[in-house]
């Protein structure tokens, strides 16, 4: 979401736009032979889409045109920027990614703990702080920047798809338990809450636009 209007969606190997809060979609961009799924604009011009080809793709002109830069041979699941230059990206095969030169070159880190799971989520409230989730049910959390992570897993946690924190404290993940499941957390993933929803098979992404609504 770039504003209440202007929001872009990644779907198989295509980019749309829409300028009318979802009314109708264009088109914008195509040819990517890699699947896409993630995509984060930081400002209006300035946007990065994650590839299961394991390729970042980067458009500074508002998505007219990318360029691709290759992170790792694995499929790349998420990503999260925080400023021009750093971000990170959750990765197949437990690897977490950080570039600190706007996505160009990137350092792809293995954590073992997670058994070879896949990195489904990943959220940097803050430059020192970042949290991840991993399809396999764990969470993670680093204090010094990816350079090290703690992994940790809830009771009956299935799967999960997604994690956003809006600031060191609160976030919230989701996913899947017997069926749909979100968690919220305020003390920065000590305790979490967790809410159950019957009516959804599982949840695949969220999104909090502050601690009121998402």
């Amino acid at each position: 979401f770039k504003s209440n209007l202007n929001w872009f969606q990644v779907w198989g190997s295509n980019i749309s736009f829409t300028s009318n809060s979802g009314s109708n979609w264009n088109e914008i961009s195509n040819g990517f032979n890699d699947y896409l799924d993630d995509i984060e604009f930081i400002n209006p011009n300035t946007g990065f889409i994650a590839s299961s080809g394991g390729n970042i793709f980067k458009t500074t002109n508002s998505g007219s045109n990318w360029i691709g830069y290759p992170v790792d041979n694995n499929s790349i699941n998420c990503l999260d920027f925080l400023n021009d230059y750093t971000g990170f990206a959750g990765l197949n095969l437990s690897r977490i990614a950080k570039t600190t030169n706007g996505g160009i070159n990137w350092q792809v880190l293995i954590i073992d703990s997670l058994l070879g799971s896949a990195v489904h989520g990943i959220s940097f409230p803050s430059l020192d702080t970042g949290y991840a989730v991993s399809k396999n049910g764990h969470n993670l959390k680093t204090i010094n920047g990816g350079i090290n992570w703690q992994v940790y897993r809830l009771p009956l946690t299935l799967y999960y798809e997604d994690v956003q924190f809006l600031n060191n404290n609160t976030g919230y993940c989701a996913g899947r338990e017997g069926r749909g499941v979100i968690r919220k957390t305020i003390n920065g993933g000590l305790n979490w809450v967790t809410y159950n929803f019957d009516s959804v098979f599982y949840f695949t992404d969220l999104h909090f636009v502050n601690p009121a609504l998402g």
